[in-house]
């Protein structure tokens, strides 16, 4: 394959990525300000900590489809009867999945309010969110390398998003509207991708193939059991934070998340840029070289961030949420441990039909992880700090279970590998 065409399309992927990824994590922050000032820190903390229950929820639906799918798409995207078989076959186990975890979650919403007060309403708007995940498509155009029109959608939810808050949302009981106003535009977003992939590229035609459907099943356990850990240990930390604290924490550590999550944007964005092309090629010396440039930058990157957190937050949101930024400054060195986790897991052991060991070393991790926030909590020592200390071991702890097993792998077949 020409080297310079292959770079070409992974560079213009990774453009129409960052594009998309900033647009949903830079416009948020446009409205943060006036959203915190309007609806309350508390209020604000009290949606972030419901939202995290669907979100996990969210996950479910989407059940690794972002890595197995955009594999299988990657390697039959020539094949127009079978992209189209694929598309129409995860559509339907999704909707599968998203009438069971509906029917489920109305049901314990139901016994709930019988007994204890909830806010019926907070929850419902956020369920509906859920919706917008059956018309979740980016896998699509991640496998056939055309993330324009990620773009193109990510574009329309964020700005009807963006409208709609400084529209509609004024007093400070306008946080249930606001979280259905959120809801509906992500639901808005991803049907626009859905009929537009439909349309684009002529996905007519579907047959029910039971084979094909136990294959995607299986081939995106492995991906969704990870995805579902590492999730729930991010997710989790705001669970447990809510309950145990005041809600303006949650609201402190959600701050320090998306501020991080920013710095770590451009590495997650080359990562899912290159991996259809780590799949087709399995070029591990090019893997290793990204890590160790990448590695440079994340160093990089946390010591400006270090420097220049406080100030930020101060001019951005303003001293009420400073203690964000000593959260920030221990979450940052996520990145450093993130960028060979990531590459090894996505651009490594996946490719390499490791996707078992990939599953294993987030869900090992969070079984270490999980009981060890638990002591936290009984004894009383549970508070933002030592939350997030405890996220950066489980960091760690993924990285290391992956470098020993991509190891043990090249140990194993070092014969066919002589050139690593």
């Amino acid at each position: 394959m020409n080297i310079n065409k292959t770079s070409s399309r992974i560079i213009r992927n990774f453009t129409h990525l960052l594009f998309s990824n900033v647009l949903i994590l830079i416009l948020p922050f446009i409205y943060y300000p006036y959203l915190i000032k309007t609806i309350g820190t508390e209020n604000y903390g009290s949606v972030i900590y419901t939202q995290s229950i669907y979100l996990l929820l969210s996950i479910i639906i989407q059940f690794g489809f972002s890595i197995s799918a955009t594999k299988e798409v990657s390697l039959n995207r020539n094949n127009k009867y079978r992209l189209s078989t694929i598309f129409f076959s995860i559509a339907l186990i999704k909707l599968v999945l998203f009438l069971i975890i509906t029917i489920i979650s109305l049901f314990v919403l139901f016994l709930i309010s019988i007994n204890t007060s909830i806010d019926t309403k907070l929850h419902l708007s956020c369920l509906i969110y859920l919706i917008g995940d059956l018309f979740f498509v980016n896998w699509f155009f991640q496998g056939i390398e055309k993330m324009f029109f990620v773009s193109l959608g990510t574009l329309i939810y964020k700005l009807s998003l963006l409208a709609c808050v400084f529209i509609f949302i004024g007093k400070s009981n306008d946080y249930i509207l606001y979280t259905l106003i959120f809801s509906l535009c992500y639901i808005i977003g991803n049907f626009s991708l859905f009929i537009l992939s439909i349309i684009k590229f002529k996905l007519y035609t579907f047959t029910f193939q039971k084979s094909l459907f136990l294959n995607l099943i299986t081939d995106s356990w492995q991906f969704f059991l990870s995805r579902l850990s590492s999730v729930f240990v991010e997710r989790f930390n705001i669970l447990l934070l809510g309950y145990s604290n005041e809600k303006q924490y949650v609201a402190f550590y959600d701050l320090a998340i998306k501020l991080v999550g920013i710095a770590q944007l451009p590495f997650n964005l080359f990562n899912q840029a290159f991996y259809p092309n780590a799949t087709r090629e399995k070029n591990t010396k090019q893997v290793y070289n990204i890590i160790k440039l990448l590695s440079l930058l994340a160093i990089f990157g946390i010591i400006l961030t270090f420097i220049s957190a406080p100030y930020i937050i101060s001019l951005y949101v303003g001293e009420s949420m400073i203690q964000s930024a000593s959260i920030i400054n221990i979450l940052i060195i996520g990145i450093l441990i993130n960028v060979p986790s990531h590459f090894v897991g996505n651009c490594l052991l996946a490719p390499f039909g490791l996707s078992k060991e990939f599953k294993n070393s987030v869900v090992y991790s969070t079984l270490l992880y999980t009981p060890i926030v638990i002591a936290l909590y009984l004894a009383n020592q549970l508070t933002v700090y030592t939350l997030s200390i405890a996220y950066i071991f489980y960091l760690i702890i993924i990285l290391i279970y992956r470098v020993y097993i991509w190891k043990m792998y090249l140990k194993k077949n070092e014969n066919q590998y002589l050139n690593l």
